[in-house]
């Protein structure tokens, strides 16, 4: 099983962390989630590879690790991942992007950088 870490903000403070995610053979699933500062991303290349396909929350996932969310998000305008709580308004917390909404509907193909 390939696994990935892919990076995410926090809707409160945006706040970087990263997403562990296992390939699966239909989709990739995010198993877990972990607080990592911007200097350390930097030094781990996270933003190295890249990974393709759809994307879901695994059994046993935790959440955000800072703001314990339960969900995240992939921006339309951006591309990047930000944590959600499943059913409330989401804003984008990737500088300089602006975009919000109400999402809606599964990652079914999504290309995001992570680290192999």
């Amino acid at each position: 099983m390939r696994a990935d870490v892919l990076l995410a903000r926090c809707r409160q403070g945006a706040a970087l962390y990263g997403l562990r995610v296992e390939q699966h053979p239909e989709s990739w699933y995010a198993t877990w989630a972990f607080v990592i500062d911007e200097a350390k991303a930097r030094g781990e290349k996270y933003e190295a590879t890249t990974t393709e396909g759809g994307l879901g929350i695994g059994e046993g996932f935790p959440g955000c690790p800072r703001c314990t969310a339960d969900s995240f998000v992939q921006c339309g305008r951006c591309g990047r991942l930000s944590c959600w709580v499943t059913g409330a308004h989401w804003s984008c917390q990737w500088a300089p992007c602006t975009s919000a909404g109400r999402p809606r509907g599964a990652i079914r193909a999504f290309s995001a950088h992570g680290d192999r």
